[in-house]
């Protein structure tokens, strides 16, 4: 879990300022979230080998 920040924390350098690229800042934010929200990103390490033969999924 990611580590709550104060608002006197200094800004993270790999984002753009949203002071001065506010549109670019945004989007960084957007894709981001888009990244981490991808099960396989957060999940590959958890799942097992995947078996033999054909495998049915239900979610």
């Amino acid at each position: 879990m990611a580590a709550m920040h104060s608002p006197h924390d200094a800004p993270d350098p790999a984002l753009p300022d949203f002071r001065t690229q506010p549109r670019a800042f945004l989007q960084a934010l957007f894709e981001a979230a888009v990244r981490s929200a991808q099960p396989l990103h957060g999940m590959r390490a958890w799942l097992p080998a995947p078996p033999r033969g054909r495998t049915l999924v239900l979610g």
